[in-house]
């Protein structure tokens, strides 16, 4: 099924009207009336299109998350913003087999990382409503028992050229500079990614990380992670949209999703 109608943008939502969105493997309902906002995950049927009127909405069934603004708004409308979201914990790279960058090597290989559908309203007050993963990830726990935190398995490839990447979507591609400065080879299988760090951007369809930087020092081989913020050199026409989970509570770029940015301008 098509999902050229699918855009990371700003929806108005007509007040009592269950509306469906989808992107692939990931749906949602969504509904405001009277100050009562309900969104509910359902199972993604491959269909992927913005914000429509549901025809079949299946109120009963479905468990209904709720976020009650105030019982003396009676707007007849709500906005919302959908927006991409990277995990909310560290990612732990495993690849099919060893993956050796030996000393005094610098490279820079490419990942896909999945999003989760972030959704949040704006009209007729600002909050988030909920989020949705397009790939569930296998929960892990990353360094030892008392200094270690938990993290999510990626089991993926790690490609030399960013077109080898999957071009799903619900998929971002995450450059990551590895430079070995250790006197050791070092093996790229259980390499964490602080993707926290990372904010996202988009050239049309496609989703661009910011670019990581570890640098892999001494004997004991201790990793240093850095960001590379600026606009991805391969994709002149990117438009950031979220900025990195760490530097706040408000992750969503509202000047950058287009409708937001027609709005002000005016047009």
């Amino acid at each position: 099924m098509g999902m050229k109608n699918f855009e990371w943008e700003t929806y108005m939502l007509e007040s009592g009207t269950v509306y469906k969105a989808g992107l692939g493997p990931v749906a949602f309902l969504v509904r405001f009336r009277d100050g009562d906002w309900r969104i509910s995950a359902i199972e993604g049927d491959g269909w992927s299109g913005p914000p429509t009127p549901a025809s079949d909405p299946g109120l009963a069934i479905h468990d209904w998350s709720r976020r009650i603004v105030s019982p003396e708004i009676s707007a007849d409308h709500g906005r919302i913003a959908i927006y991409p979201e990277l995990p909310d914990r560290p990612l732990v790279l495993r690849p099919p087999g060893p993956v050796i960058i030996p000393t005094g090597i610098k490279t820079t290989l490419y990942v896909a990382i999945p999003v989760s559908i972030g959704v949040s309203a704006l009209e007729p007050r600002e909050f988030t409503l909920g989020s949705f993963p397009a790939v569930f990830l296998s929960s892990t726990w990353m360094g030892d028992q008392a200094a270690g935190k938990p993290a999510y398995t990626l089991r993926t490839d790690l490609h030399r050229h960013s077109s080898s990447l999957s071009s799903e979507p619900w998929m971002a591609a995450c450059a990551v500079t590895i430079n070995n400065l250790s006197p050791l080879e070092y093996d790229m299988n259980g390499i964490s990614l602080d993707v926290g760090l990372l904010g996202v951007w988009a050239d049309g369809p496609q989703l661009i990380t910011d670019k990581m930087v570890i640098t892999i020092k001494g004997g004991d081989q201790v990793l240093q992670n850095t960001v590379d913020s600026s606009l991805p050199r391969d994709y002149a026409e990117a438009v950031r949209l979220c900025p990195p989970r760490k530097e706040g509570q408000n992750r969503i770029h509202l000047q950058s999703l287009p409708g937001i940015r027609k709005r002000r301008s005016g047009k």
